[in-house]
This record gives C-alpha cells, sequence and structure tokens, in this order.
C-alpha cells in the first residue's frame, strides 16, 4: 500500500473512531480509560497522525462496541447474515511488523474476526502483544518463529496455535519468501 494510501486509510479511520466516541458522548479521557492507551495517543490516532498496529484498533473498537473492521471499512455492503468478500476487495489495514487484511468486514454483529496476516522477510520480534481475546493461528504459507509468555515455537505450513491473548505474544516470519496465516480473533 502506497504512503497516499496510508495517509487516506489513516484519516478514516481516525474519523471513524471519533465519531463513534463522540456518539456516545464519551471523552478522551473516557475512552482512554476504558482501552487502556494513553490520551494523548487516542488523539494521535483521531487526528491521522499515527498508524498504530492493528491489536490497537482491537481495543479501541471493544471500547465502542465495534469490530475492527467497522473501524477501517466504510459500512457499505454489510450485512447481518453472510459476508462475501472477493480477493480483488482485500485491503491492507496495518503496517510494522505485520500487514494484515480483513476477510469478513461485511458482516455485521460477528463473534470472531478472521484476518489474512503477512509476516515480512527480516523482520524482528521488537513488541509483544496483549489483549484480551482468545486468538487463533493458522499457518497458510511459510514458517513463523511465535513467541508466546517465555515460549517460542516454531510453526510451519497447516501448523495451528489457539492462545489465550491476554499473555504477551508475537510472530515472525523465519522463510525467506516472508510468511503468510489466517488470525482468527474472539469478541
Amino acid at each position: 500500500m502506497s504512503s497516499p494510501d496510508i495517509s487516506n486509510l489513516t484519516k478514516a479511520i481516525g474519523e471513524r473512531i471519533r465519531e463513534a466516541r463522540l456518539s456516545q458522548s464519551l471523552t478522551l479521557k473516557e475512552l482512554s480509560k476504558r482501552s487502556g492507551l494513553s490520551v494523548s495517543m487516542i488523539s494521535k490516532i483521531e487526528n491521522s497522525q499515527v498508524f498504530p498496529p492493528l491489536s490497537t484498533y482491537a481495543k479501541i473498537g471493544s471500547c465502542l462496541g465495534m469490530s475492527v473492521e467497522e473501524l477501517i471499512i466504510n459500512s457499505q455492503q454489510r450485512s447481518d447474515s453472510i459476508s462475501v468478500v472477493r480477493s480483488h476487495e482485500l485491503t491492507i489495514v496495518s503496517h510494522g511488523p505485520y500487514i494484515g487484511s480483513p476477510l469478513a468486514f461485511r458482516k455485521t454483529h460477528k463473534k470472531m474476526e478472521p484476518f489474512l496476516l503477512s509476516y515480512p522477510v527480516g523482520r524482528k520480534i521488537k513488541q509483544l502483544y496483549q489483549h484480551d481475546y482468545e486468538e487463533m493461528l493458522f499457518v497458510l504459507e511459510g514458517r513463523i518463529e511465535f513467541r508466546y509468555g517465555d515460549q517460542t515455537f516454531v510453526l510451519q505450513k497447516g501448523d495451528c496455535a489457539y492462545y489465550d491473548g491476554r499473555f504477551p505474544h508475537a510472530g515472525r516470519a523465519l522463510t525467506s519468501t516472508g510468511a503468510q496465516a489466517l488470525v482468527v480473533q474472539s469478541r
């Protein structure tokens, strides 16, 4: 995704967060308390000054009663019963250590959040993530070094890890072509 595309996406997400927060009569301070993020960070997100990891959007979305996809994807063509997303419609929603694409962004009232996650070549694990939901990772391509708490696992094509997101975790590609996984988060 090019820099203007990321800039436009960051701006749209920030606007959706601000609109949702204000529609619920929440101050930045109240959303900060609920999410555990600083007032400064939320303000920067709303004003499209930063493009944080997907887990940060998940925290904010959870506090606002919205899925990550609702924050990221325009709400047109949404349904309570089915979401069909064609391969050419996939949108890149994160950068940094992971590149993610939501897979069911048209489905409203979901109980899980499926993503196609790409692990670029040569990235190091610099930060471990934690959140209040369960997660499943199924490796589609390549090999992934997956850190979970004080344990390290090497996962390869066809391997699956299901874990409690409250424990620190992160992954990185071990293969020269990167790696790709299906990640499903509970809500």
